[in-house]
């Protein structure tokens, strides 16, 4: 995706404002992810009972139906279902030109997730469609989208964060995470972040003010046991200042 149309990896080329066209482009771009028992019952036409099923370039995709409900209910299974992504109504621009929307793959809403009053606030037409509150997905579906998503070749938009061993994985291939710009984070930012209760509720008209990227958290400070005893010996005209200068120290993540 950001090899071919690098415009994606800024707010600034996400946001379509009245730009229907724009908004078109993001709708038919980020497609959204379908299960396995959703791929049988309504992308195949004999509900996956004559096996295997490939896509338009050969790939493989499912070897048949899913042996139960938990399987169903997966996005992607190695060797077994490789994933499929597909317009539902949401991105239908035809039907609904003024709110049609692409897709953001977000966790689920009591995580520090704010992607979806970035995107309402910054004018990005997206909208996570998961089965969870508000939209979201659980870690493993966020997983199996993403892996469904470098199988198929589809595009992805994606909530992440740094350091997670999932990053490292695809770090080097094409499959590589790409990030997108936001704003950079402030203080006043931060403070006007839309809190739990309102991101669980599908309130995203709030807080418009709390756009802005996540800001980096400082390592804790750590102090050894003994430092007060090396550095508190003998008379106060010759004690260090380490300890109570380093006991004074206080770290903001702005």
């Amino acid at each position: 995706t950001a090899e071919r149309d690098p415009i994606l990896l800024s707010y600034f080329g996400l946001a379509v404002g009245n730009d229907t066209t724009k908004r078109r482009k993001i709708a038919e771009t980020f497609l959204r992810p379908q299960t396995w028992g959703f791929f049988c019952e309504k992308i195949t036409s004999d509900n996956c009972t004559h096996p295997p099923y490939y896509d338009g370039e050969g790939r493989l995709i499912a070897v048949g139906p899913p042996s139960d409900k938990s399987e169903a209910v997966r996005y992607f299974l190695p060797d077994s279902f490789h994933g499929h992504f597909n317009a539902t109504d949401e991105n239908n621009c035809d039907k609904y030109p003024q709110t049609c929307t692409g897709h953001l793959a977000n966790v689920q809403c009591d995580w520090s997730t704010f992607a979806a009053g970035q995107a309402h606030h910054l004018g990005i037409p997206v909208k996570s469609s998961g089965p969870m509150v508000a939209g979201g997905y659980s870690f493993t579906d966020m997983i199996g989208i993403y892996r469904a998503a470098n199988f198929t070749r589809s595009d992805v938009l994606i909530y992440w964060w740094t350091p997670e061993v999932n990053l490292q994985e695809y770090q080097g291939t094409d499959a590589e995470f790409q990030r997108v710009l936001l704003p950079s984070p402030s203080e006043e930012c931060i403070e006007s972040r839309i809190p739990q209760d309102k991101r669980c509720s599908g309130i995203d008209a709030i807080g418009g003010m709390g756009v802005c990227d996540a800001e980096a958290h400082t390592i804790q400070k750590l102090i050894v046991s003994n430092l007060y005893e090396i550095t508190h010996p003998g008379s106060e005209a010759s004690r260090s200042p380490a300890y109570d200068t380093t006991k004074a120290m206080k770290f903001s993540d702005l």
